[in-house]
């Protein structure tokens, strides 16, 4: 038997390499960013949760790494829904969050977070805590959670980095208003209005404040209901150029309802507040289209830049999808030190709304301090909105230009003291209303001036804004899911109507199918919004969170 073959053979297997496969991975292949068809991304969703196709899977099929097929399943609703595909938007990704991070609970400890950051106030681990079990315990009439939550430090440290909240420490002492900071943001602004080529016009500043709308001095008080008038407030947004020579509407936000044509834009919800949702609106609104007609119409390019300060509202909105408009915050810690309408604009508004309201006293008075009561009962909010309108209107260019120094503007401008004016209205409220100069003075002084904690919200007044964020959310949802235009796009539709109207760009016929395709619209959202409502057995709106 001839065995030489044999071993020869045997010789050569072992002596020969071995070559295995190469092993294909999501990973190995290489980092090019490539473009997906919308077709070859709807099929990538469709895949993924009707055939239960995973994301590693799919990766091997396109050529691709795992993140680009994750990117695409995170934005499968605004990719699906805005391209015509509504059929499919009723797939949900499956959600891993956990019963401790309830949305509502989420929304108020940021709320809170960025309220007590935004303001320079301390914020400790262990305040973050007990907010947090504040809050948590509120959802038991709201929302009723799984189980207890235990705000431990481990908790608070996950918390932070699960909702990018990594800049708050423990801090211990309030941030104290920083001029290294201030010079620096300075130099950035003027670096970046220098690259993009923005003018003084296409500036813009905007800011809240509080007004006691129908106050009056405490010397006039005779009725335990005035003190109740005294406490009620508006919050009112300003926003003007560098120049003076555009005032936008003001918006203004109370609690109750009003009907028909008004001098301002006005909002109502229950906590008088400019939520992240009333100031995206007034972004999309009104602020853009409001400053695009003023920029054509003063042959300037079609570019704006709006300067805001860090509140809640502010805050909590992402910067803005628009190609028109960029953004950009004041440094935390030297807000007010460098915000133009903090400066004099703010307090000379507040000022003369006060001399302009107790002028209308006067003509009310006949030396009794019940026709002061019966004034503040008659003087409503729709007299009000006309009021703080004129007076938007009397703060002067000169006035802003010389605040919007503070950022290095320097504006030519002869400065005009408007104070002779308004020592005469001093005058006659001293001797007609029987009050001595100090009293009036303190009157009108208080509260003029933008204090750090003047705009902080209570713990129950974060709660309901919380919840209704959250119930608006779902319901907006909803709507999305069955095709419903929201409420912004039919906003956007009546500003559109607006401008074509005062722009005559548009024939009549079709402005009125323009006019009756909005009354569909607006008919079929509040006939379906009522409907989900109704047919939500557990609304967030009717819980108490008191």
């Amino acid at each position: 038997m001839d065995l030489s073959s044999g071993d020869t053979e045997s010789t050569a297997k072992s002596e020969s390499p071995s070559i295995k496969p190469e092993k294909t991975t999501a990973s190995s292949y290489p980092r090019i960013r490539r473009e997906f068809t919308l077709e070859e991304k709807k099929d990538i969703i469709e895949q993924f949760h009707r055939s239960k196709i995973s994301i590693t899977n799919l990766a091997k099929v396109y050529h691709v790494r795992r993140q680009a097929v994750t990117e695409i399943l995170k934005d499968k609703n605004q990719i699906l829904y805005a391209n015509g595909y509504p059929e499919y938007f009723n797939i949900d990704l499956p959600k891993k969050e956990s019963s401790s991070y309830h949305p509502i609970l989420v929304k108020a400890l940021s709320l809170w977070i960025n309220q007590w950051y935004s303001y320079g106030l301390p914020i400790k681990y262990k305040s973050i805590s007990e907010k947090a079990q504040f809050f948590y315990g509120k959802l038991a009439g709201v929302n009723p959670p799984k189980k207890d939550l235990i705000a431990s430090p481990n908790w608070v440290r996950h918390f932070k980095e699960r909702y990018n909240f990594k800049h708050i420490g423990n801090v211990d002492k309030p941030f104290q208003p920083d001029k290294e900071s201030a010079e620096c943001f300075i130099k950035k602004f003027k670096e970046f209005i220098w690259d993009k080529g923005y003018s003084p016009e296409q500036i813009y500043n905007c800011d809240e404040i509080k007004l006691n709308w129908r106050k009056i001095p405490k010397k006039l008080i005779s009725n335990p209901l005035q003190r109740e008038i005294n406490s009620e407030q508006i919050k009112i947004l300003l926003c003007c150029n560098a120049t003076g020579t555009h005032k936008l509407r003001l918006l203004v936000v109370g609690n109750d309802p009003i009907e028909g044509d008004l001098p301002a834009i006005y909002e109502f919800n229950n906590q008088t507040a400019i939520t992240s949702i009333t100031f995206e609106n007034w972004i999309y609104d009104h602020f853009i289209p409001e400053t695009k007609a003023f920029l054509a119409a003063s042959n300037l390019p079609q570019h704006a830049l709006l300067l805001y300060d860090c509140s809640i509202a502010h805050n909590m909105i992402d910067t803005p999808r628009h190609h028109y408009l960029r953004t950009m915050a004041f440094p935390i810690n030297s807000t007010h030190s460098l915000q133009p309408l903090c400066q004099s604009i703010i307090p000379a508004f507040k000022y003369i709304y006060k001399l302009r309201f107790l002028q209308k006293l006067i003509d009310n008075y006949t030396g009794t301090k019940q026709s002061v009561f019966d004034f503040t009962e008659i003087y409503d909010l729709r007299e009000c909105m006309h009021a703080i309108n004129e007076t938007w209107h009397e703060i002067s260019e000169d006035l802003i230009k010389n605040d919007w120094k503070i950022l290095g503007f320097h504006i030519d401008f002869k400065y005009s003291d408007p104070q002779n004016e308004l020592n005469e209205i001093i005058y006659k409220c001293r001797y007609a209303l029987d009050l001595d100069e100090q009293e009036l003075k303190e009157f009108l002084e208080e509260n003029i001036y933008q204090n750090n904690n003047e705009n902080l919200l209570s713990d129950l007044e974060i709660m309901k804004q919380a919840v209704d964020e959250e119930e608006a959310k779902e319901i907006d949802t909803k709507l999305a899911k069955n095709g419903i235009w929201r409420d912004d796009t039919i906003n956007s539709i009546k500003v559109m109507i607006k401008y074509v109207l005062q722009e005559n760009l548009g024939s009549v016929s079709f402005i009125d199918e323009a006019k009756n395709m909005l009354d569909k619209l607006e008919n079929k959202y509040k006939n379906y919004k009522e409907q989900i409502i109704a047919d939500n057995d557990d609304p967030i709106a009717k819980k108490d969170v008191s």
